[in-house]
């Protein structure tokens, strides 16, 4: 039987508690085996990492395009022993959006909506001005041409799932204003 995360985190060494900082720190949510050792974190601290199945390795051919080193990151179980998520923030490189994923604590990430890819990713600051056609009040009034969120790249209407994004444009009625 696994041990609890508080039980996981109370055992850690030192040396095993600042390697994990080096990970969660990093400007990515990965950090290459050769900026640990920058920061004088043995291989054998890292290997009883990867043994306490905190931290995982990701050999050159797993890393991706472009990354030729040896890459270290946290597993599912070390982000929740950690109390860390996933969080994106959005780069634009040669006018293409670029995702780079880092480490947050729990609860800490961004509050916007990050769109799938096939659908155009796109960073939603006010994610309530997506109109719910199910909770539209019956008197609301409503304007007669729709005004749809646009791609600042391509000035195209962003699609979820094949569906234009509609800004919300509901106005109490002067009768619910005044109650």
């Amino acid at each position: 039987m696994r041990p609890s995360a508080g039980e996981v985190r109370e055992a850690l060494t030192a040396d095993q508690a600042r390697a994990l900082d080096v990970i969660v720190l990093a400007a990515e949510a990965w950090t290459t085996i050769a900026a640990l050792a920058l920061e004088d974190v043995a291989d054998a601290t890292l290997a009883e990492l990867v043994g306490l199945e905190l931290v995982e390795r990701w050999d050159p051919p797993l890393a991706g395009p472009g990354m030729r080193e040896e890459l270290a990151t946290l597993t599912p179980w070390g982000a929740y022993v950690l109390g860390v998520e996933i969080d994106e923030r959005m780069t634009v490189e040669d006018g293409d959006a670029i995702e780079v994923p880092f480490w947050v604590m729990r609860g800490k990430g961004s509050d916007c909506v990050v769109l799938p890819k096939h659908a155009r990713e796109c960073c939603l600051p006010f994610p309530e001005l997506v109109p719910d056609r199910e909770s539209e009040p019956e008197d609301a009034e409503v304007d007669v041409e729709p005004r749809y969120l646009i791609d600042p790249w391509t000035e195209e209407p962003v699609a979820i799932w094949g569906v234009p994004v509609e800004i919300e444009r509901r106005q109490r009625s002067r009768r619910q204003a005044r109650a």
